[in-house]
């Protein structure tokens, strides 16, 4: 599977035609590795970690090559761009994920067993948590600057009497 992952990764900088940072290189590899009828559960397994730890590996085996640096902007530092060693190719062979044997002996994640409706249950819950936190985030936000207001008059009240708090 790793040979496979690897492949894929290589096929998708390839294919890119320009440098690429890893998460860039991470969403080109999923879009053309779910283009390419790979079973979700392969694709599920990369992870921006992932990807950059196995660019490192490719550019010890000589596959790829740094070509510089980027300003991630979220992250708040720089981060390496690669491109690969043989070159670019547009048309780069995307390898064909694990066979059905090789899937045969692995464990079945939770989520195998259950019906797209039911997929569809816990994503739609998870997304209904993430909105009520995001509501409670906000209004916790209204509390505080309003916490902070009440402490300015408090604090200007007793400066009026010419008192300092401390």
């Amino acid at each position: 599977m790793s040979d496979a992952i690897n492949r894929l990764l290589l096929a998708a900088l390839q294919r890119a035609g320009a440098p690429l940072a890893s998460d860039d290189l991470l969403d080109r590899a999923c879009g053309l590795a779910l283009d390419e009828q790979w079973p979700t559960a392969a694709v599920a397994k990369l992870s921006r970690k992932s990807v950059a730890s196995r660019l490192k590996g490719m550019v010890t085996a000589g596959q790829v090559r740094l070509a510089g640096q980027a300003r991630d902007n979220a992250a708040r530092r720089d981060t390496p761009l690669y491109e690969p060693s043989a070159g670019w190719n547009a048309q780069a062979p995307v390898p064909a994920p694990e066979s059905q044997s090789a899937r045969a002996g692995a464990t079945k994640g939770a989520y195998d067993e259950m019906t797209p409706r039911q997929r569809l249950a816990i994503f739609e819950s998870h997304d209904m948590i993430l909105e009520s936190l995001s509501r409670l985030l906000a209004h916790l936000q209204v509390g505080l600057a309003d916490m902070a207001q009440t402490r300015e008059k408090a604090r200007q009240r007793l400066l009026a009497e010419g008192l300092e708090p401390r």
